[in-house]
């Protein structure tokens, strides 16, 4: 099973898989008890309805390497999306829209240059 954001253009945001290696958080790189670190979940590939958080990030590239106290990929700008869930070699797609926080005041061309 898979997930696939795509962006206006329809380029592909993100990806996410049930078969994923996802990092576990190493007890060495924290200062306080492992017990409050939430590690990323990989998607489901059971039946039945599910809950899946994306962290409106584009994933960092391979040669980075991330540890509990990031770096972490780029924020997804505000805008239309597609979610595109593959599971049974069946696809479906649904429209998704960020918007910008309305407690933000910066204008969205201030911050979205530097994303580019």
């Amino acid at each position: 099973m898979q997930l696939e954001i795509l962006d206006a253009e329809g380029k592909l945001a993100r990806r996410f898989a049930s078969n994923d290696k996802l990092r576990k958080t190493d007890p060495k790189d924290v200062q306080f008890t492992i017990h409050w670190v939430r590690d990323p979940q990989p998607l489901s590939a059971e039946a039945g309805m599910h809950r899946f958080v994306w962290d409106l990030r584009y994933p960092l590239p391979q040669s980075v390497h991330a540890s509990y106290w990031g770096p972490a990929g780029p924020l997804a700008a505000p805008g239309s999306y597609i979610l595109r869930l593959t599971a049974n070699g069946k696809s479906s797609a649904q429209p998704l829209t960020i918007k910008m926080d309305p407690r933000v005041k910066t204008p969205q061309a201030a911050w979205c240059g530097s994303l580019i």
